[in-house]
């Protein structure tokens, strides 16, 4: 699977659900993004910065507004004559795995995401509102996925829902720890399933849609139920015509 469209799916469904009122946008986002620890993806986040300012995922600051400016004051100095610059927790050194990224900097800004280090030294010096001091909750995809594709095909947006179709077993069985495929057990895996058979977004294979897998690719690394899982949720696809939308 293309690592743009796995890009491109995170933004085109942080964009719908900015459209829906009454939703935790923060914890969804926050999960959307997770997205990055199964593929291989870049740093996207400011293709759609300004709904994740809107929806206070992201805070925008000066950079003397860091909260450790002082303790690392010439290295942070040292980046505004960058244009864009990831930024480490101890800024003059490189990012490493134990030296990670805890900010980014972007045209004369700094930006933190809601639950990072910096948003948490922002909270506990009284920086941000009681709201803004809530941390994004632990979010289940298959309902992020539910309510976009529920939405997308709402809005005859079918090559999204066919994206989410094509992803989310990906994502489900190759969580760490592995989560359990229930199949047609799920109600909400269930919902998904005939939304996207009843609009037939699944027969859609178009520009920018993710691949599917054949039926007799390879499944032997998979356990019998997760193999029973993908044979269900895909069955529509497999049996369906060549025919292309």
């Amino acid at each position: 699977m293309s690592m743009h469209e796995i890009e491109e799916l995170q933004e085109a469904s942080i964009r719908l659900l900015d459209r829906i009122e009454g939703l935790d946008h923060r914890s969804m986002f926050k999960r959307l993004y997770d997205f990055d620890a199964y593929f291989d993806t870049g740093f996207t986040h400011f293709r759609v910065m300004d709904i994740l300012l809107k929806r206070r995922f992201y805070y925008r600051m000066a950079l003397e507004d860091h909260p450790d400016y002082a303790q690392f004051k010439d290295a942070l100095e040292g980046i505004r004559k960058e244009d864009f610059s990831p930024i480490a927790r101890d800024p003059s050194t490189k990012y490493t795995a134990t030296n990670p990224v805890v900010a980014y900097w972007s045209e004369g800004q700094l930006y933190c995401e809601a639950g990072s280090e910096i948003w948490a030294k922002l909270s506990e010096l009284g920086w941000l509102s009681a709201a803004d001091r809530e941390a994004p909750q632990p979010i289940d995809i298959v309902d992020i996925a539910d309510t976009v594709v529920s939405f997308a095909i709402a809005e005859e947006n079918k090559e999204l829902a066919a994206w989410w179709y094509a992803v989310l077993p990906v994502v489900l069985l190759f969580e760490s720890p592995p989560r359990p495929a229930s199949g047609s057990d799920d109600v909400v895996l269930q919902r998904i399933r005939d939304a996207v058979v009843k609009s037939e977004a699944y027969k859609i294979k178009g520009d920018g849609c993710l691949s599917y897998p054949e039926r007799d690719e390879n499944w032997g690394e998979f356990e019998p139920d997760d193999l029973r899982f993908l044979q269900w949720w895909y069955e529509p696809l497999w049996g369906a015509s060549s025919n292309t939308a």
